[in-house]
């Protein structure tokens, strides 16, 4: 079979035309991907953060009202843990546990030295034999990078699930916190306020229903008098006291 039957200039831009498109998708699995994936896990970090820090502020501001509910200090207890866990795995999750595989296998330098084996060998395409070979290390290469940032892809999921957890079971309990709080404050209020309002209700309707003269209100008699004295009585009183008076001619007279 002659060589002309082969269309080996086709196959040498197919191959190169392969390893462009191969090491476009390594550097996009090496960097854009791994970039993206740090970012996220820092933000969960941050959030993991500012939720341990609201947890704290709330039990610290409120901290008879969740120690003293058994259900409310049970739901707190999950939150923070669930909070502590997501941080916990956004940490684990950050630096590349499989880590990332170049494309040689010691250095750049086993290509150039495959070439030369090849022109050494007297070998009729040296080039389709190196682009063959910087292929199958670049596909190589590249699944390992891939899986990589799929196993740390799967970590900042479950971060994200755990985020959500940590979060409601917070708004559970925050609710389990302020029904009782309100309620306390709200039979507080009524102890003290609703007594006035019912007294200046009361005094309303007496002034309502009683009418008074506006006139000053006399002393009335006074205590100690005698009522059957007069001064104009018809009948003078008899005592039984004797006056005697002496007469002009020495006599004596009783009255």
């Amino acid at each position: 079979m002659a060589e002309d039957e082969f269309d080996y200039e086709g196959y040498e831009k197919s191959l190169e035309r392969s390893l462009a498109l191969a090491e476009k998708d390594y550097w996009s699995q090496y960097i854009d991907v791994n970039r993206h994936q740090v970012n996220v896990a820092k933000t969960y970090l941050w959030v993991a953060a500012a939720l341990l820090g609201s947890y704290a502020a709330i039990i610290g501001k409120y901290p008879q009202h969740i120690i003293t509910n058994t259900c409310v200090s049970l739901l707190a207890f999950l939150s923070i843990t669930t909070s502590v866990i997501a941080f916990g795995i956004c940490l684990y999750a950050i630096p590349a546990r499989k880590g990332y595989k170049a494309i040689p296998e010691i250095s750049w330098g086993e290509f150039p030295s495959l070439a030369n084996q090849s022109l050494t060998s007297k070998g009729q395409r040296v080039y389709i034999t190196l682009l063959t070979d910087l292929n199958n290390k670049v596909d190589k290469a590249n699944c390992h990078n891939v899986a990589t940032n799929q196993k740390r892809a799967t970590l900042l999921r479950r971060t994200s699930w755990v985020l959500i957890a940590s979060f409601s079971l917070a708004v559970i309990t925050g609710v389990g916190v302020l029904i009782p709080l309100s309620f306390h404050n709200l039979t507080q209020h009524e102890e003290f306020v609703m007594p006035e309002d019912n007294q200046s209700q009361s005094q309303s309707q007496g002034q309502e229903t009683e009418t008074k003269p506006d006139v000053p209100t006399p002393a009335g008699p006074i205590s100690g008098g005698n009522p059957d004295m007069s001064t104009h009585s018809a009948q003078i009183p008899i005592t039984g006291n004797v006056r005697i008076t002496e007469s002009k001619d020495g006599g004596s007279s009783k009255e």
